[in-house]
Formats: C-alpha cells, sequence, structure tokens
C-alpha cells in the first residue's frame, strides 16, 4: 500500500513486515508472494536475503496455483529489483504459462508484463513460450 501511495514506509517498518513474512510465509498464496516481491520492487527496496529465499521456496510449494497474472507479476517484480530469480524458478513459472488455460490470461498488462519481465531480465524464454504467449495476445 506504501509504494502505491507513494509514502515511504521506513526502515523500520519494512524490517516489521519482512520479519513478519518471513515468521507467516508458510501460509502465503500465490497473490502473497507476488505482493511481497511487488512491494520492495515498488518501492525500490531490496528484502533481505532470507526473505527472497523463503519467497522463492514457497513459490515451488505454490506453483501449481501460479497464474499467469501471478507469473507476470513476479517476472515484473525479480526483473525491477535488478535479481535473477534462478533456473529453476523460471523453468517452473514457464511451465505455469504453458499449463495455463488462455482464459487465464484475461488482464490486457499479462502478457507484456511477462515479456518485459524476461526482456529486462535479460533472458529469453522458450519458443514454446513465445508461441503461446503470441497466440494469446493475438485472442485478445
Amino acid at each position: 500500500a506504501h509504494a502505491k501511495l507513494g509514502i515511504d514506509p521506513g526502515c523500520a517498518l519494512l524490517e516489521a513486515l519482512g520479519d513478519r513474512a518471513v515468521a507467516t510465509i508458510r501460509g502465503f498464496s500465490p497473490q502473497n508472494i507476488v505482493n511481497t516481491l511487488w512491494g520492495f520492487a515498488a518501492l525500490g527496496v531490496m528484502p533481505r536475503a532470507e526473505l527472497l529465499e523463503d519467497l522463492k521456496v514457497r513459490s515451488f510449494v505454490m506453483m501449481e496455483n501460479f497464474t499467469p497474472k501471478h507469473v507476470g507479476s513476479a517476472l515484473w517484480a525479480y526483473a525491477t529489483l535488478g535479481i535473477h530469480p534462478g533456473v529453476e524458478l523460471l523453468g517452473a513459472l514457464e511451465e505455469r504459462i504453458l499449463a495455463a488455460d488462455p482464459s487465464s490470461f484475461q488482464e490486457p498488462q499479462t502478457v507484456p508484463n511477462i515479456f518485459w519481465g524476461y526482456a529486462a531480465l535479460g533472458v529469453r524464454p522458450g519458443d514454446d513460450v513465445i508461441e503461446r504467449l503470441s497466440c494469446v495476445a493475438a485472442q485478445e
């Protein structure tokens, strides 16, 4: 909320939020994961290593519940933070793109966010992912 409002929450609040996220990570949904990543990225604040690792581990646990919007938001956040999420997580995110029902790409910013995330990370998605995203975008 602070990022959306353009309010600097201060270091103490960010530390407390990071601590709370680490303490409750086992209950995080895909939306909680990407909201946490997005919030830090939108503020231009690097989360501490423990939180980043916990978010990545939880992403793998919850991956089957990630929608294309979650994939796009995660890629956007990692790219904005300047963090490569790792080959394994990128592979899992690509699998979600390929497995997703075409109707789940309903929000217009989803496909551009995914492509932008890859470009900003300096990573070329697989040809099958490019084809899938191009077909979905052409249907919108």
